[in-house]
């Protein structure tokens, strides 16, 4: 295991926005979660990122060989949840 990095719900990076999408193969769903790994970053849909969240809090998300260590974890599952269900009328 590596070291703890910070998690942050939103930090000084920029926000995500509805247009970014998921790196991972063909998903294409909505980016909720952008890990930066220092000027580089790999975006992560809801589905994508629950299958590899452990693994990135203990900075061993791949490819970890070419990018190293996670440097930052942009979480705003929660903001675009709420945004989507403002917009929606829920809650």
């Amino acid at each position: 295991m590596g070291k703890q990095m910070k998690v942050e719900a939103v930090a000084t990076w920029a926000p995500l926005k509805a247009v970014d999408r998921c790196d991972t193969g063909e998903c294409r769903g909505r980016t909720v979660v952008r890990v930066h790994y220092g000027i580089n970053s790999l975006d992560f849909c809801g589905h994508h990122f629950t299958q590899v969240e452990g693994k990135a809090l203990a900075n061993d998300v791949e490819p970890s060989d070419v990018l190293g260590s996670p440097t930052h974890i942009q979480d705003e599952r929660q903001r675009i949840l709420a945004e989507e269900d403002k917009r929606e009328g829920v809650g």
